[in-house]
C-alpha cells in the first residue's frame, strides 16, 4: 500500500507542482509588498530582483526537464 502511494505521488509530480506554487506566491507577495513602498532603496530593489531571478530560474528548470525513458 505504501509503495502504490509513493508511486503516485512519483507518478503526478506533486513536490515540482508543490515547489512551484510556492514560490509563485512568494513571487506575488514580494510584488505586492514592493508597489506598497513609497521610496524604495537599492536593497529593496535588490531583493525583488533576486526573488524574480529565483523564480525564472525555477521556471526554466521546471519547463525544461526532459523525461527519462
Amino acid at each position: 500500500m505504501a509503495e502504490l502511494t509513493f508511486e503516485r505521488i512519483l507518478q503526478w509530480k506533486l513536490m515540482p507542482r508543490l515547489m512551484m506554487l510556492a514560490i509563485t506566491v512568494m513571487c506575488f507577495n514580494v510584488v505586492g509588498w514592493y508597489t506598497t513602498l513609497d521610496n524604495p532603496t537599492i536593497e529593496q530593489s535588490g531583493f525583488c530582483s533576486v526573488v524574480f531571478g529565483c523564480f525564472s530560474a525555477c521556471f526554466a528548470v521546471w519547463l525544461g526537464k526532459s523525461e527519462d525513458k
